[in-house]
């Protein structure tokens, strides 16, 4: 009788049992599936978190970008040829004052035809500042105050090599140096009108 007992006991609660078990491990099949579900989310939201602030990032530096018109964008890019073109005459002229034997007259008609070159240099800047308006001007105020440096500069040194071919005898080696130190201010300024351009839509 008390086996009997005790097997229909067990046959009552086994059911139970297993049904104890099966909630258990479903909380925790649902936990997981959760935690998962939880961590895509938010793995999505930093991803879309970095390219929203990626297109802000962009949207700063194309408002931050100088609008020309076509006259200003074509004045700069002259401005460039030709800041160019001066130090590649530069260039030549400290080549031939290198070498020997190098005469008095050619390096005077050299420096003749460099300050012909320097001075159309000198009226395309104009054109190019005068066509600026005030915001432009004042967004670009650094530039403009370094190129009137390296301007300054390079007319100090085109009067130091006069001064020096003006003498019966001058100094090649003088001239040489004054030549560089010119071809030198000249690329300065140049590259500030290349940053010009990259900074302008």
């Amino acid at each position: 009788m008390k086996r009997l007992l005790a097997i229909f006991f067990s046959l009552a609660i086994a059911p139970a049992l297993l049904l104890a078990q099966g909630r258990g491990g479903g909380g925790q099949g649902m936990g997981q599936g959760m935690g998962q579900g939880q961590g895509q989310r938010q793995m999505q939201g930093q991803g879309q978190m970095q390219g929203q602030g990626q297109m802000q990032q962009d949207r700063l530096r194309t408002r931050d970008r100088i609008h020309l018109n076509t006259q200003q964008r074509d004045r700069l890019r002259t401005c460039t040829k030709e800041a160019k073109q001066v130090r590649d005459r530069l260039r030549q002229m400290r080549k031939n004052y290198g070498s020997a034997p190098y005469g008095v007259a050619e390096m005077r008609r050299e420096q003749a035809q460099l300050r012909e070159q320097v001075r159309n240099m000198d009226q395309l800047h104009n054109q190019l500042m005068a066509g600026l308006n005030t915001e432009q001007q004042a967004q670009w105020k650094e530039r403009i105050q370094t190129m009137e440096r390296e301007r300054t500069e390079v007319q100090q040194f085109l009067d130091s090599m006069d001064q020096e071919l003006a003498m019966d005898s001058p100094d090649p080696q003088l001239v040489r140096h004054n030549t560089r130190q010119t071809e030198m201010a000249v690329q300065r300024w140049q590259n500030e009108y290349q940053k010009m351009e990259a900074e302008s839509e």
